[in-house]
Parts: structure tokens; sequence; C-alpha cells
């Protein structure tokens, strides 16, 4: 799952916050901030964990939690994607590698859970056009939102909201523990079964229809599937899927996809974009200065730094029919622009 959003959305601060909890639940191992294809799976490899009861099971499970996604992904490289999309099926993970000897790295039951955030202009320049066609993007859920952070408490001063969220943090904690105790097979009700399936039969609705989400689209069932068994486990230790848990999972899931599309236009800033915005904020700053319409000899001055000059003509005439500013001519036919 990945959090996107631009600069100061607050998307670092529930994410630092969610590993403080992780690593204070035993048998939950944090993966380094900065890992190498070959680091990770030797950190995976390290981190065992073995059930007991009912009946003895090994698995190596690793948790990634990355407030910058860039500290984790700092290029796209075939390779490390492609592990990611293996280790997503929990299945076995073997490879031979030479590091001056042979080495051998064998781990049967695999698993890695990455809970990141990252901006949409990383991500428009981490992943190449056909990426949105492969594995790792069709396996991840990303949760945007562009709305700004805002703090209404800089000091925690407030002794009764200091103590309601001590308290919560501490609930949080005795829950996970309690949730990592668990084990067995998760039984779905024969009424959940039919919820999802009538789901399934209807067309999945309400399906995502940008077209670089096609691929995700063939994954959406299996997301639903982890997000019911989510919501099963966080309601309670019954160890069973019921129809309201498939409601919840489905609610989070439409309400994910809903946003998903504005991340796309949100990566699709290009800098002609960006220049027609600085344009505008200079257009706003000189009608204040000279309390009426900018010259255009300013406007064009201004864009002569900013792009070619077989394009100023082409970028002012966008700003005027996209109304980011307005054009006039005086008694005289001098031609000035007005902010919108």
């Amino acid at each position: 799952m990945v959090l996107v959003g631009p600069p100061g959305a607050g998307k670092s601060a529930p994410l630092s916050y969610s590993e403080k909890i992780l690593r204070q639940i035993d048998g939950v191992c944090i993966a380094p901030s900065s890992v190498t294809t070959a680091s990770l799976i030797d950190t995976l490899q390290l981190s065992v964990r073995k059930v007991l009861h009912p009946y003895f099971m090994q698995f190596n499970s690793l948790q990634v939690v990355a407030s910058e996604l860039q500290n984790f992904l700092p290029a796209y490289e075939a390779s490390f994607m492609g592990i990611l999309t293996k280790l997503y099926d929990c299945e076995l993970y073997e490879e031979r590698r030479r590091t001056g000897k042979v080495q051998h790295i064998r781990i049967d039951n695999t698993q890695l859970s990455l809970l990141a955030g990252t901006t949409p202009s990383y991500l428009s320049t981490l992943l190449p056009e056909g990426a949105w066609d492969q594995g790792f993007t069709s396996r991840t859920i990303f949760i945007f939102s562009e709305k700004r952070h805002t703090r209404s408490n800089l000091f925690h001063d407030d002794e009764e909201d200091a103590q309601f969220y001590k308290e919560l943090e501490d609930d949080v904690i005795y829950d996970l523990r309690a949730i990592m105790n668990l084990n067995g097979q998760v039984i779905w009700s024969n009424e959940a079964k039919a919820a999802i399936h009538a789901w399934v039969a209807g067309g999945e609705q309400v399906v995502p229809d940008h077209a670089r989400l096609t691929h995700y689209n063939t994954r959406r069932v299996v997301h639903l599937l982890k997000l019911s068994l989510i919501a099963s486990i966080s309601r309670g230790n019954t160890m069973s899927v019921q129809p309201r848990d498939f409601e919840v999972a489905l609610a989070w899931l439409l309400e994910a996809e809903s946003f998903m599309p504005d991340i796309f236009r949100a990566m699709s800033t290009t800098p002609e974009s960006r220049s027609m915005d600085d344009a505008h904020h200079y257009i706003r700053e000189m009608f204040r200065k000279l309390q009426g319409g900018v010259p255009e000899h300013y406007l064009v001055g201004f864009l002569k730094h900013r792009t070619t000059p077989q394009n100023i003509q082409k970028m002012i005439e966008v700003m005027v029919k996209s109304r980011m500013i307005r054009h006039e001519y005086d008694k005289s036919g001098n031609s000035s622009y007005y902010p919108l």
C-alpha cells in the first residue's frame, strides 16, 4: 500500500507512527529503509517466525515501512520489481548467486508487506510508462489525497488529549500483540461467500475505468479478499469472515479506487504547465503592483526565459482559453492581461 500526495499532505506522520507501533510488537521484523535486491533477500531470510500451536509452521515475514518511497526504491530496477512481485504471492523463493563462492538461498514460505509514502511527481519519475502494465503496480493499492495536513495543536499541551492518545496507543499495541498470536485458517461464512460471489457476478462494480488501471483491475478480487480478512481480524478474534467484514472491505476498496485516477492527473504535470503556473502567479503579482492590467511585453519577457520563442504565444493562448488569465485591449490598442 502506497500513500500518494503532494509534499505537506501528511503522509510521513501516519507512516512513522505505524513503524513506531510495529517496532513494539514482538515477532514483527522491519526492513531497513534502504536496501539492495540482495540485501532485501538476506533480511527476509533472517526474518524467521515460528508458530507452535496448533501445529508447527515456520515462515519468513518482513514489513517494509518507507515514509519516503524514494529511499526504498531510488530507481526502477526490473530485477528488484520482479522480486517484489514474486514475494507478493507468499510462495517458495529460491536463488543461487556467486559472491566469491556459490551461495544457495531457499525460503519456503515468504511474506512481505510494503507500506510507503510518495509524491505524484516521484511516481512519474520512478515508473516508466509501461510499468503500469506490469506486476508491481497491479499488486499495489495507491491511496491518494491532495488535502494538506493542518496541525491544530503544535505543542500537545492539553493533558486530556495527551492521556486519550496514550490510552489509544496502548490499546492498539495490545490488539496487535493479540493478533500476532492468532494462527490457523480463517473461515468464510456462507453469507460472506454469497456476498462476494454476487459482487463478482455483478461485474465487480464499480470498476475503475482509467486505462492505466486495466491490469490493476484483474487483482481487485484478491485485494478484496485480503481486506476482508483484515476487517475480520480488526473486528475480533473469531477467525471468521462475516458479511459485514466484506462490506467494510468493499467500502475501503471503492473509496481508495475512486481517487486513484487523480494520481495520473497529478503525475501529468509538464514543464510547460509548470511555466504557465509560474506565469499566472507573475500576472497576479504584477496586477497588484500596477493596480491594473499587465502589458503583454511583461508576460512575453517573463516566458522567454522559461520556454522556446515559438512556444510563447501558444502558452499564452492556452492560459486564456483555460481561464487562467483574461486578455483585453485598452483604448490605444495596447494588449494587457488580467489574472482570473
